[in-house]
């Protein structure tokens, strides 16, 4: 969890090419003991580090976590994997199905789902919405995990969209 921490830090400080050496000992360490969902999890956090400079070696991570979550039965993971792999129409087709299906703890994790979705599609307003609507989810369930994803979609939102003031914030 310390290295998991510390990568997290370092890439809300902006210094993500920082993030890449502790993710990956996290990565490995998590895949030897089979904590699927932290092999998932860093691996969509190093995917998103590197997906700016090396498109394959992020492909690379988000297919790995696609893996880990599918093995581990981690859902949310999926859906946040198959989207960062270009696959929206399939995070989406889950994501609906499991808003209409679970229960309101996965509520907010679908939602932002869904606002990543809609941010590949740049369809900046309802990505906006939905990540809204899964912040106020996670806070009704009192899940402040939930929130963290939510934000970091918001944030990545108002860059896309060009608000850089409100990403920032």
């Amino acid at each position: 969890h310390a290295r998991f921490a510390l990568a997290r830090v370092r890439q809300a400080q902006g210094r993500s090419e920082e993030m890449e050496p502790p993710l990956h000992d996290l990565i490995e360490a998590a895949e030897r003991v089979g904590w699927l969902e932290i092999v998932a999890e860093a691996a969509i956090l190093l995917g998103r580090t590197r997906v700016v400079r090396d498109d394959r070696a992020a492909r690379e991570c988000f297919q790995r976590a696609l893996a880990a979550a599918t093995e581990g039965r981690l859902p949310r993971l999926a859906w946040e994997a198959h989207a960062n792999l270009g696959n929206i129409q399939i995070a989406e087709e889950f994501a609906w199905r499991a808003l209409t299906r679970e229960e309101a703890t996965v509520r907010p994790y679908c939602l932002y789902v869904l606002a990543h979705v809609r941010r590949l599609q740049a369809q900046f307003e309802a990505a906006e919405q939905f990540c809204k609507d899964a912040l106020a989810s996670a806070e009704s369930n009192g899940d402040v995990w939930a929130s963290g994803p939510a934000w970091r979609i918001l944030g990545d939102v108002y860059r896309d969209w060009g608000r850089l003031g409100d990403a920032r914030a």
